[in-house]
């Protein structure tokens, strides 16, 4: 594709503390060569996770870039899967990601009526869904969201009634407020 001004920019970030994964990297050439969207690759080494997400957004803001996609250093994914995300034109939109540490659960949640976060395990596996916070491993982000958010956008300081979050829930929460 031509490049054009008119076309968004997605900056892909990853964060990563020393190295990235094979399949990661066959993940992000195989999607560069299918993607409809100009894309710009930013690599960011940090034993801090919110601080690196941080610098990504600030270097995404500098490209001035429509999005920032947010992959970690472990993920595989499908060439099509940014696609997809972009097309669904949200302001926040992410894969479901499922947490490392055994149970594996996903890593999505919503607020129940009495003001906590529960994670959602019912959600539909076939089309897009509301939720008041998930993982970061696969999240594209508009900046026009960036852009109205007071910096930091991730953080670990963050708490919601009394329980410490992860940089990701707090942006997610920081975003929908």
């Amino acid at each position: 594709m031509e490049p054009n001004s008119k076309e968004p920019l997605i900056l892909i970030g990853i964060p990563t503390l020393d190295t990235i994964k094979t399949e990661t990297v066959i993940s992000l050439m195989s999607t560069t060569a299918v993607t409809k969207y100009r894309a710009k690759l930013h690599i960011l080494k940090s034993s801090v996770v919110h601080d690196a997400r941080n610098k990504i957004v600030e270097k995404a803001l500098e490209e001035n870039a429509s999005h920032v996609l947010f992959i970690d250093s472990d993920l595989k994914f499908p060439p099509w899967a940014m696609d997809m995300l972009v097309d669904q034109k949200k302001d926040i939109v992410a894969g479901v990601y499922v947490s490392k540490q055994i149970p594996h659960m996903p890593l999505v949640s919503k607020k129940t009526t009495n003001g906590k976060l529960r994670v959602v395990t019912d959600f539909p596996r076939d089309r897009v869904f509301e939720a008041d916070a998930i993982a970061t491993g696969f999240m594209l982000i508009n900046m026009d969201v960036i852009k109205k958010i007071k910096p930091p956008y991730f953080s670990f300081d963050g708490e919601f009634n009394g329980t410490k979050l992860g940089e990701d829930y707090y942006f997610c929460l920081k975003a929908r407020d």
